[in-house]
């Protein structure tokens, strides 16, 4: 296997790795395409679920912040903000943002640009995918 160190790819893990916790990180060049190919694998504790955030900024990256929310803490006067992301500097990169979130909640995900003008199309293409994962 050809294993690369992604120079198209920044993996953040958000919080601490705990002893109850694995992560995993595999980058491969694909040799047909030229593609980066990368396997991240985070293993959490049986009250979390894995949140995976895979961000494709566009040309304006600086623009582009996020939040999960727990809606169920808005009522309860705490702090509903679970994960945030924001201060992106590299244009047409993809940040994949990695976590241990708590599982009984109910999550809203906002994306926001500070122009109002999306992240697609004008200023290049970017996107966005999330993928929960749950190990048990």
């Amino acid at each position: 296997n050809n294993f690369l160190q992604s120079s198209r790819i920044i993996i953040i893990l958000v919080g601490g790795v705990a002893a109850a916790r694995t992560t995993i990180t595999k980058t491969q060049k694909n040799v047909y395409t030229n593609q980066l190919l990368t396997t991240i694998m985070v293993f959490c504790n049986d009250t979390e679920i894995v949140f995976n955030l895979e961000l494709w900024t566009d040309a304006k990256p600086f623009e582009t912040s996020w939040e999960l929310i727990d809606v169920l803490k808005t009522n309860e006067g705490v702090d509903p903000v679970v994960l945030e992301g924001k201060d992106y500097y590299r244009s047409q990169y993809i940040y994949n943002v990695v976590s241990c979130i708590p599982r009984n909640a109910c999550y809203n995900f906002i994306i926001y640009d500070s122009a109002s003008d999306g992240i697609c199309c004008n200023h290049g293409y970017g996107y966005y995918n999330i993928n929960i994962q749950d190990n048990n």
